[in-house]
Order: structure tokens, then C-alpha cells, then sequence
């Protein structure tokens, strides 16, 4: 069914894009923050202990956001083309359910755009990368370290690899995909409730790693009741909550987090 592929492959290429893109961009946030490290005053090869230091950790910040949020950068390039792939999705499943556009589907095509660009923007970059980075380079700058260990940190941290878990990739990776599927989610459910659907195909295909959540229920078609049951009944099990799970996943919600972060199934309407 075309439809189903598309908004599949919408689900696995639109939010992958944008990881790309930024990925493309470690190499020269990586650059332009060393260039200010090499501002510290050292002794030795460790940073030492002063105001200037001190007040230069704000210049990293500054670097970081000048980069990512001047006006035509190429980040805000592709987060522009991210948002537009939710109109994409939504467009597919007005021509697929025959309607039409309204006011309340509108409304709500802008509300899933506009959660996303809040979630990319310089507040939450800052809240995530930006504090991530101040508070170990703080820390550097407190205890006196090694320069060499500073710019280590940073090379893993921006250029991609885990640090602590929590490298800069690792958490655009799983923010996109997760915004994305659940704005898609979103919009499909105020449509296809609204337009007296009941019965929802799990949709998605598996891979090595496929959540048992999503394995027992991958091309299944359900009710909207028996949607509504899923968190009720994992609850029951003795893996709950199931791996990947987000927290907070109940009936109320269990159509737009589905399978929870990183998930690609999608509820596709059964008419």
C-alpha cells in the first residue's frame, strides 16, 4: 500500500536527515571550541585556576550558539526541512483518509511543527549540549586539569562518541526520531478519530534489536480499544516497564509514544 510505505519511509528517512546534517556540522563546532580553549591561560599544559579563565567557559557557549543560530546556518537549514517532513506525513494522510484540510487539523499540524522547533531550538540546545559542556569545562577549569583531557572531552563529546553515555549525537539521534514519530503519531490520531476510525495496523517491520513490545504487535491490526489497553496490560508482565519505554506511557498517550524513544511503528488507520 503506498501510503503505508511512504509514511514509513518518511518515519525512517526524515528524522535520519537531520541527524546527518548536524553530524556534518562536529567537525567545525569541534574547531571553533578548542579555538577558544587555546584562549586559556595554562600552566604546564593545565588550565589554570583564574577569573579570565573563568569567564571565558561563557565564550564556549556564545561560540556554540553563533554557529548553530545565525541566520542562515546550515543547522537551522535542516531543522527547517526536519519541520517540513512533518507537513509531508500529515499531507499523506489527508489524501489517503480523502479530507480535506480544517481548521483543527491545521491547528494541529502547527502545534506537532512548532513542539519540534522548541525542541531543537537555542533554549533546549543549551539546557542539553550547552550545559553539558559548561559544567565539565568548569569543572577543568576548578580542579586545574590537563588541557590535553579538556579538548579529549570535547572531541568525544561533539565529535559523536558516547560520553558518559550522552555524547551530542547520541542525543540529536534519539530527540528526532522520537519528536518525529510522535508528532506523525499525533496528527494521524486527530485525523483518523475524528473521521470515525477504529481499527489501527501496528505497523513498521523488525530488526535485531525490536523491543518485545513492538515484536508481538508488528502487523497486527487493533481496535481503538484494545490500543488503549496496551499500557494496562504491560503492566501486567514481569519486563515492565518494557525496554525503551517512556516514561509516563499510559492510555491517554499510548497512540503517540507507541513502542516509546527511537521507536519506528506507526498506527496506521484501517478503513
Amino acid at each position: 500500500m503506498a501510503y503505508l510505505d511512504d509514511r514509513i519511509s518518511l518515519i525512517e528517512t526524515v528524522p535520519d536527515a537531520f541527524v546527518d546534517a548536524v553530524s556534518g556540522l562536529r567537525e567545525e563546532i569541534f574547531k571553533r571550541l578548542v579555538r577558544v580553549i587555546a584562549q586559556f591561560d595554562t600552566d604546564g599544559g593545565q588550565i589554570v585556576l583564574n577569573e579570565a579563565n573563568i569567564l571565558r567557559i561563557d565564550q564556549l557557549i556564545e561560540e556554540l550558539d553563533g554557529f548553530l543560530f545565525e541566520p542562515e546556518s546550515e543547522y537551522l537549514k535542516a531543522l527547517s526541512k526536519f519541520v517540513a517532513g512533518i507537513g509531508e506525513s500529515a499531507a499523506l494522510t489527508n489524501e489517503f483518509l480523502g479530507v480535506r484540510d480544517s481548521p483543527l487539523y491545521k491547528q494541529m499540524l502547527r502545534q506537532n511543527q512548532f513542539n519540534v522547533i522548541k525542541l531543537f531550538d537555542k533554549t533546549s540546545v543549551n539546557s542539553f549540549i550547552s550545559n553539558s559542556i559548561q559544567r565539565q569545562i568548569t569543572a577543568s577549569v576548578a580542579e586545574q586539569g590537563k588541557v590535553a583531557d579538556t579538548i579529549d572531552f570535547l572531541r568525544k563529546f561533539v565529535g559523536g562518541m558516547d560520553y558518559d553515555g550522552q555524547g551530542l549525537t547520541r542525543w540529536v539521534k534519539t530527540q528526532a526520531l522520537t519528536a518525529y514519530g510522535t508528532a506523525d503519531a499525533a496528527y494521524v490520531v486527530t485525523v483518523g478519530k475524528n473521521e470515525g476510525i477504529d481499527k489501527w495496523l501496528y505497523a513498521g517491520g523488525l530488526v535485531k534489536d525490536s523491543r518485545p513490545f513492538c515484536v508481538k504487535r508488528d502487523g497486527n491490526v487493533y481496535t481503538t480499544a484494545e490500543v488503549l489497553k496496551w499500557p494496562e496490560e504491560e503492566q501486567k508482565l514481569d519486563n515492565y516497564p518494557w525496554q525503551g519505554m517512556i516514561a509516563g506511557t499510559n492510555a491517554s498517550n499510548i497512540f503517540t509514544v507507541r513502542g516509546g524513544w527511537n521507536c519506528r511503528h506507526i498506527l496506521m488507520p484501517v478503513t
